[in-house]
């Protein structure tokens, strides 16, 4: 028999990701589906009681969930939810930065420019094209579902740390920027 290491633990222990948005859309399927991986997740966004809502279907004993507000704009916000979350684990092995008001190269650019920096590290810096999903910002009318937008941002973020790295991806396939 093989034994595969799971790339779910790191030095015997649970990765921890941090979710932005994570109380609906996209971030809530993306936290359903690394805590189903058994990942440990930080669920943040700007609004306390719908994150603490989302966490609560998510994660019954709240073990492996936790919640900050964040407001990624504000330097103060941020430093705050680092200290929460350095207290609770220690380090945040994932991260998926929002990035919505870039341009696509820039994005790709700077995904590459972070791989490059990190990938001595072990770090894996991938960016992701979910396609256009029925969310609240994507609307009734979109044809994947969250599940399917979600999928290759959770299969990115369960890589073994011999993954790709610097690569723009949809559908768990590598596509030109």
């Amino acid at each position: 028999m093989v034994r595969r290491e799971n790339p779910n633990v790191s030095n015997g222990r649970t990765r921890v990701a941090l979710v932005t948005g994570a109380n609906r859309g996209l971030g809530l399927e993306t936290s359903r589906q690394l805590l189903a991986k058994s990942l440990s997740v930080v669920l943040t966004g700007r609004d306390d009681d719908a994150l603490e809502r989302a966490a609560r279907g998510l994660d019954q004993d709240g073990r492996r969930a936790m919640t900050a507000a964040l407001d990624v704009a504000d330097v103060g916000s941020i430093e705050h939810t680092q200290r929460l979350i350095e207290q609770r684990f220690g380090r945040v092995d994932i991260l998926y930065a929002p990035a919505y008001s870039m341009s696509k190269a820039a994005l790709n650019a700077f995904t590459r420019i972070l791989a490059h920096t990190y990938r001595t590290r072990g770090v894996l810096v991938n960016a992701v094209d979910p396609g256009w999903v029925r969310t609240d910002m994507g609307g009734p009318s979109a044809p994947r579902s969250p599940q399917e937008g979600a999928d290759t941002i959770v299969w990115l973020a369960t890589l073994p740390d011999t993954g790709p790295t610097g690569g723009f991806f949809r559908d768990r396939r590598a596509i030109e920027w």
